[in-house]
């Protein structure tokens, strides 16, 4: 009965509806698996992009040349002293590595000889004293009998002569006796300046004659490098400028004190005194010193690691650029490069390079041109070398 009611054209709406909800439930079933599928696929060749880590080139209109040389470590001052006069060494009252002040006795000559001779001028001296004292009364008492025309004119000539050469032998004998006086002092050897005892050369007993070394002394705190310059770059060292000097490995701050005027004959060097303000017990005057001299080329590149290179034809060298593209990748392109000046781990190119580029920096080895490559985040730029320290 109740198909008997039902009406062909209902039944014909509801099957066209039902064949429609079919298809269209079977196409979003296979726009999901395409959906997916598109994903795994993206995701897969995400994960086959090779990642890069990269810099950016920054031109430098110079770069700056980095010679080292080598010299030695000296004290300020020096000096291998003796006695200004010849005797018998009495005593020596310093050892190798004493430290002494200035104005310091270090080393004694026997003086017996001089005492002696100066008990004898002594006496000399008071004799001579006493004849003055005595032709100085002398010569008032005839003044005043000239006055009374008790003795004559000639008389008190010949006085007044007398005295005055009792006067004069007096004085000649105190010379002769302060002359006796240096001699005993001079035969006391003083330091002429705060020192190091570097060798001590004689001992007592030993007859030295006059100037003959009997210690040789190195001043105390006062250290400067003599350091030889090669070239032309001597020219860029001022009187008066900083300057870094590296000794057993650790860097000082000196001043450079002079530039000598001559060449030396042999090696065409000019010597450069740096003097160092320093109070390491650790530096000795014989040590190695080394000064680092800076001198800017006005040539115009970039500052690239070494790992950023590789080899190419005819002498050249290349490096890798990574132009972005879309989807966060980049297109690698191939850069010619010269070396201009190569450094520990760097070098200064020019060539085909752009201020902006960004360099693959390590693992060059693995590109190619034209291969695809993801680019490393974090900005990092190709540092304009630094300079700090080098004289000037």
């Amino acid at each position: 009965m109740f198909r008997k009611n039902l009406n062909p054209r209902i039944v014909l709406i509801i099957i066209v509806m039902a064949a429609a909800s079919a298809f269209l439930l079977n196409a979003s079933r296979a726009d999901d698996a395409n959906h997916e599928a598109l994903s795994a696929a993206n995701a897969a060749n995400a994960k086959s992009v090779l990642k890069v880590a990269t810099l950016e080139a920054e031109y430098s209109p110079s770069y700056v040349v980095k010679q080292s040389y080598i010299g030695r470590v000296e004290a300020r001052r020096e000096a291998a002293v003796g006695f200004e006069i010849g005797g018998l060494v009495n005593a020596v009252y310093v050892s190798e590595g004493d430290a002494v002040a200035k104005g310091d006795i270090i080393a004694q000559l026997d003086t017996a000889l001089l005492d002696a001779s100066r008990a004898e001028l002594a006496a000399a001296y008071d004799q001579a004293a006493a004849d003055a004292a005595l032709a100085k009364s002398t010569l008032k008492r005839f003044r005043e009998a000239r006055a009374l025309n008790a003795v004559s004119e000639q008389a008190l000539d010949e006085v007044e002569r007398d005295a005055n050469a009792k006067r004069a032998a007096s004085r000649r004998a105190a010379a002769t006796m302060k002359s006796i006086d240096v001699r005993i002092d001079k035969a006391r050897l003083r330091a002429p300046f705060d020192a190091i005892i570097a060798a001590r050369l004689y001992d007592e007993g030993r007859v030295v004659e006059t100037g003959e070394p009997i210690l040789h002394l190195l001043e105390r705190g006062a250290l400067e490098a003599r350091i030889g310059i090669a070239g032309s770059l001597v020219s860029e060292l001022e009187i008066g400028a900083a300057a870094n000097v590296t000794i057993g490995g650790a860097s000082y701050v000196g001043v450079v004190s002079a530039v000598l005027p001559v060449r030396n004959r042999s090696s065409r060097s000019v010597d450069a005194i740096i003097a160092l303000d320093v109070d390491d017990q650790s530096i000795r005057q014989g040590d190695l010193a080394q000064l680092d001299i800076g001198a800017e080329i006005n040539e115009g590149g970039y500052w690239l690691p070494l790992t950023a290179l590789t080899e190419s034809t005819r002498g050249l060298w290349a490096g890798y650029v990574a132009e972005p593209g879309t989807n966060g990748t980049a297109e690698v392109r191939r850069r010619e490069l010269e070396i201009l000046h190569q450094e520990t781990d760097r070098v200064f190119v020019r060539g085909t390079l752009r201020p902006g580029d960004r360099v693959v920096s390590t693992g060059v080895q693995r590109l190619t041109p034209g291969l695809i490559v993801s680019i490393e985040t974090g900005p990092r730029k190709i540092a304009v070398a630094s300079e700090e320290g080098f004289a000037q």
